[in-house]
C-alpha cells in the first residue's frame, strides 16, 4: 500500500495549514492510501552546515520519517513573500542527505492571498534537491471558508484539495510519463528545466 507522509510548515495551533491536511488525509483514505504525520518542525534547530552528517536527533528523525514514505505534502504558511523561515530552515537540513531526492512532492500554501511565493519558493527549494512536484495549490482566504472550530467546509475549496491529493496520488500509482508530464507542468511555471531531474522512474 502507498503511504502518503504529511508535513505541517505551521507552527500555530488552529492552523488553516493543518486544516487542510485534515482533509487530504481523509481524501486520500478514501484512495486506499495509508496516511502518516511526520511531526512538528517546531523542535528543529537552525541548520548547521558542519552538522549535515551528524545532524541532531530531531532532524535525524525527520529525515528517517521522510525517507520511510513514498510521497509527501507540505502545506505552509506564506510569510513575507516567501515561505516561512521555520519549513525553509528544516528543508535546508535535508539537502546533504538527499532525503527528498526522486521523491513525489505535493506543495499547499493556505494563507490570506493564496501563498503564491511560498508555493514558488518551496518548488525551487524542493527541485534544487531533486524532490519531484508534482502538484500545488493555494487557497486563499481561509477565515471565510472554514467552520467555527477552524475545518474546512467550502465545497468548492474541499473538492481542490481531493483533487489536489487525487492528482498526486494518480501520478504516483502511473507511469513514470505520467509523473513527467505532471513535473513539467509545475516546474516549467518557474523556469526550470525538467532535464535536470534526468530520467524519471
Amino acid at each position: 500500500m502507498m503511504e502518503l507522509g504529511l508535513w505541517c510548515g505551521s507552527l500555530n495551533e488552529g492552523s488553516s495549514n493543518r486544516a487542510a491536511l485534515d482533509v487530504v488525509a481523509r481524501s486520500a483514505t478514501r484512495l486506499g492510501v495509508s496516511v502518516s504525520d511526520l511531526g512538528s518542525i517546531a523542535e528543529v534547530p537552525a541548520f548547521v552546515p558542519t552538522q549535515v552528517d551528524e545532524p541532531p536527533p530531531i532532524v535525524a528523525q525527520l529525515r528517517a520519517r521522510l525517507e520511510a514514505v513514498d510521497a509527501v505534502i507540505i502545506a505552509a504558511p506564506e510569510y513575507a513573500a516567501g515561505v516561512a523561515g521555520s519549513t525553509k530552515n528544516a528543508l535546508d537540513w535535508l539537502v546533504g542527505a538527499s532525503t527528498l531526492y526522486r521523491k513525489p512532492v505535493g506543495v499547499l500554501s493556505v494563507g490570506t492571498t493564496g501563498g503564491a511565493f511560498a508555493i514558488e519558493h518551496l518548488v525551487r527549494t524542493i527541485s534544487w534537491q531533486g524532490g519531484l512536484v508534482l502538484t500545488t495549490l493555494g487557497i486563499a482566504a481561509p477565515k471565510t471558508k472554514v467552520d467555527g472550530d477552524g475545518r474546512f467546509d467550502d465545497e468548492v475549496t474541499l473538492g481542490e484539495l481531493d483533487r489536489f491529493t487525487e492528482t498526486l496520488v494518480g501520478a504516483c500509482q502511473g507511469t513514470p510519463a505520467d509523473r513527467l508530464d505532471r513535473l513539467t507542468a509545475v516546474v516549467s511555471r518557474y523556469d526550470i528545466d525538467p532535464a535536470r531531474f534526468g530520467q524519471i522512474r
